[in-house]
């Protein structure tokens, strides 16, 4: 599961590129912290609708919804994240470091319960 959710995130983060120079900084860069503490919580709230439906086609939406209020909670918008993660794609391992902490914490609240 730990190169799974390292895979799955480097994938989504090539994926969602736009016109952005790579040495251009986002006009609102999020704190390492803030940024790990924003994929956990996404990467929770997916994992729990994957539980459910299996099949992300059905569960695209309610995720893509059920997201904003990650991004509320986190005061911060989709886009904002996005032109983050494109942001840090560019400097690979600092991205690698980000993940990594990430998925310490989901594995720390795992073990918690």
């Amino acid at each position: 599961m730990k190169y799974t959710f390292v895979v799955i995130f480097f994938l989504l983060s090539f994926s969602c590129s736009n016109s952005q120079k790579s040495t251009e900084t986002p006009p609102v860069l999020l704190e390492r912290e803030e940024l790990i503490d924003l994929i956990v919580d996404i990467q929770l709230l997916e994992s729990h609708y994957h539980t459910l439906y299996k099949r992300p086609e059905i569960y695209a939406n309610a995720l893509d919804s059920a997201s904003f209020y990650i991004f509320k909670k986190h005061n911060t918008t989709k886009e904002i994240y996005k032109s983050n993660i494109l942001y840090w794609t560019k400097q690979p391992d600092t991205l690698y470091h980000i993940y990594e902490a990430a998925l310490d914490t989901v594995n720390n609240r795992i073990n918690l319960k």
